[in-house]
C-alpha cells in the first residue's frame, strides 16, 4: 500500500552571482534529506526556484508575478548571498529581500546562508556588497543566518539544519498530527449526501419497485394476452402421434386460473372468454423414466407463444404478491444511514467501530417483519440482500466493499437446495439477513452495542456502513467509539439523531 507523504515547498531565492554548483548543493542536500526521511516520516521537501519554477505570463511586474505563480505558497525558504543584493522591486531593495520578508511575516522558516568565498576585483562591486553586508548586519542579532566557505560547506551546512528543523520534536509532532487519520461518523441523508447528524428515515429499498410498477407491468401482460389470437389451430382437434411417450392435451392449471381471476378482478380487468385457450396444444412426456421431468410442447407457434404467456404471467403474478407483503411491512420501518469518515491525511486499518444504543430503539435482523413463506423463497432466490439493504455508492460516499481488503468465505455458496425437500427458507432468510447486517452484536445492562470493522478506510474518504440500521422510538444521539491501527488514542464521541418522519 502506498504510503501519505506530505509535501513541503522550498523557496530558493538568490541574486544572480550565486554560482550552479551553489545551487546544486542545495538540491543534493533536498535529495539526501528526502532519501533519508520521505518513506520513513512521510515527510518531502520540493525546491521551487525561479527558473524552474516560473512560467511567462503577462500583467504584472516581475516579481509581483513570481510571488503569486509560487512564492506565496511555499512553506519556508532559503536565502544564499554572496557579492551582489539582487534588483530592486517596487518595496524593497531587491527580490530576494522581499521574498525572504514575506516569510518571516507569515512565520515561516528562512534558511539565510552568506559565503565567505573570496571575492574576484572582476565581480567585486562595492556598492552592491556594501548592501549585502548591512543586511546581514541587520540580521545578525536574530540569529537566523549562517556562512559557508565552498558549495560542499553549503551542502553539509544546509542539510544539517535542514534535518534538524523538520526533525525537532515541535515539527515532528506536527507532522504527526498531520499525517494521522482522523475518523469519525456522519450520517447519509437519502439523497446521498453526508450531513454531521443522522435523519431518521422511512425504509426505502435500495433496489426499489413499486407496487404501481408492478401493476403497470401486470396490466400490460394482461392486455397482451386478451388481444393475443392462436392462428392456425382446430380446438378440439384430436392428432395421432406415433410414439411409445405420454401425450396429453395441455391446459392451463386451475389453481393458477384461480389466482389470476382473483387478480384480474382486484386489479379492474375484464379476462375474455378465451383469455386460457390453448387451442390443440399437446404435452408429451417420456414413458422411460418416472423421474424425468423434461417434457415438449407440441403445437403451433402461437399456441405455445400463449402457453408461455400465461406462465410468465402467473409467476409475475405471484412475485407481485410476493413483494407486496415485503414492502407493506418493510416500509413501515424506520431506519438510519451511517458512514465513518476520514478526514486526515492518512489512511487508516483495522477500523473497529463500536455503537451503543438503547434497548428499546435498534431493531434486530432477528427482530425483522414475519414474512409469508413464499416471500421468503422470492427473497431468497430472486435478490441479493445488499440491493435490498445495503446503502449505495455515490459521488460522496464509498459503499461498505471498498473498505475490505481480502474477501473471506462467502457463505451464499452453499446456500443451495437438498436433493429431497429444497431450502428451509426460513433458515435461509435469516442466514441472508445476517450476512448482510454483518455487525457483531452484544447486550449490555440496557443496551444494544453493535460492532464494525472495517479493513481500511482511506484519507479523505466517506465510507457507508453496509445496510440501513432499523431503529425505533424517539432518540436524539447515538454514542460510538472508534479504535483503529494507525490512529493513536481511541475516538468517542456521538452523532446526533433527527426525527425526519412525519
Amino acid at each position: 500500500m502506498a504510503n501519505n507523504i506530505t509535501q513541503y515547498d522550498l523557496l530558493l531565492s538568490c541574486p544572480g552571482d550565486i554560482t550552479d554548483d551553489e545551487i546544486k548543493s542545495v538540491k543534493d542536500s533536498i535529495d539526501e534529506f528526502n532519501d533519508m526521511y520521505t518513506d520513513t516520516l512521510g515527510i518531502s521537501v520540493r525546491l521551487r526556484y525561479w527558473k524552474i519554477s516560473s512560467y511567462s505570463q503577462s500583467g504584472g511586474k516581475p516579481q509581483e508575478l513570481l510571488n503569486n505563480q509560487f512564492v506565496y505558497d511555499c512553506d519556508a525558504a532559503i536565502a544564499l548571498f554572496w557579492t551582489r543584493f539582487g534588483t530592486p522591486t517596487d518595496k524593497y531593495g531587491s527580490g530576494t529581500e522581499e521574498e525572504i520578508q514575506h516569510m518571516l511575516d507569515s512565520d515561516k522558516q528562512v534558511f539565510m546562508y552568506f559565503s565567505d568565498k573570496p571575492i574576484s576585483p572582476s565581480v567585486h562591486n562595492p556598492e552592491e556588497y556594501d548592501k549585502v553586508l548591512k543586511f546581514k548586519e541587520y540580521y545578525s542579532d536574530k540569529g537566523i543566518y549562517g556562512t559557508y566557505a565552498s558549495a560542499a560547506d553549503l551542502k553539509k551546512t544546509f542539510l544539517a539544519h535542514l534535518s534538524k528543523f523538520f526533525l525537532s520534536k515541535e515539527a515532528l509532532d506536527e507532522f504527526k498530527e498531520e499525517r494521522n487519520p482522523h475518523l469519525k461518523l456522519v450520517g447519509i441523508d437519502n439523497n446521498g449526501d453526508i450531513t454531521e447528524d443522522t435523519h431518521i428515515v422511512v425504509f426505502e429499498p435500495s433496489q426499489i419497485l413499486y407496487p404501481k410498477d408492478y401493476y403497470i407491468e401486470l396490466e400490460g401482460m394482461f392486455d397482451g394476452i386478451n388481444n393475443f389470437n392462436i392462428e392456425n389451430s382446430q380446438v378440439g382437434t384430436t392428432y395421432t402421434f406415433p410414439t411409445l411417450n405420454s401425450v396429453k392435451v395441455v391446459q392451463f392449471n386451475d389453481s393458477k386460473k384461480k389466482f389470476l381471476d382473483f387478480l384480474a378482478k382486484s386489479l379492474n380487468i375484464k379476462l375474455n372468454n378465451n383469455f386460457y385457450e390453448l387451442g390443440n396444444l399437446r404435452e408429451e412426456r417420456s414413458v422411460y423414466s418416472v423421474l424425468d421431468q423434461q417434457s415438449k410442447l407440441i403445437g403451433t407457434n402461437s399456441e405455445i407463444e400463449k402457453f408461455e404467456m400465461l406462465e410468465n404471467l402467473y409467476n409475475s403474478s405471484r412475485d407481485y404478491f410476493d413483494w407486496i407483503d415485503f414492502f407493506d411491512k418493510y416500509s413501515n420501518l424506520s431506519c438510519i444511514k451511517i458512514a465513518i469518515e476520514n478526514t486526515g491525511k492518512s489512511y487508516d486499518e483495522d477500523v473497529e467501530v463500536i455503537l451503543n444504543f438503547n434497548d428499546e430503539n435498534l431493531i434486530l435482523p432477528n427482530e425483522f417483519p414475519e414474512l409469508l413463506h413464499s416471500t421468503k423463497k422470492y427473497l431468497v432466490d430472486e435478490f441479493d440482500f445488499d440491493d435490498l439493504f445495503g446503502i449505495k455508492e455515490s459521488i460522496n460516499i464509498k459503499d461498505y466493499n471498498s473498505s475490505i481488503m481480502t474477501k473471506g468465505f462467502d457463505r451464499n455458496s452453499i446456500n443451495l437446495p437438498t436433493l429431497f425437500g429444497g431450502k428451509d427458507y426460513d433458515e435461509s432468510l435469516l442466514e441472508e439477513l445476517l450476512d448482510t447486517f454483518d455487525y457483531s452484536i452484544y447486550s449490555k445492562d440496557s443496551q444494544r452495542v453493535i460492532k464494525l470493522d472495517f479493513d481500511y478506510v482511506k484519507h479523505n474518504t466517506v465510507v457507508a456502513f453496509p445496510t440501513v440500521l432499523f431503529v425505533k422510538g424517539a432518540f436524539s444521539e447515538i454514542k460510538y467509539e472508534i479504535k483503529s491501527k494507525h490512529s493513536p488514542d481511541k475516538v468517542t464521541g456521538s452523532i446526533g439523531v433527527r426525527a425526519e418522519i412525519k
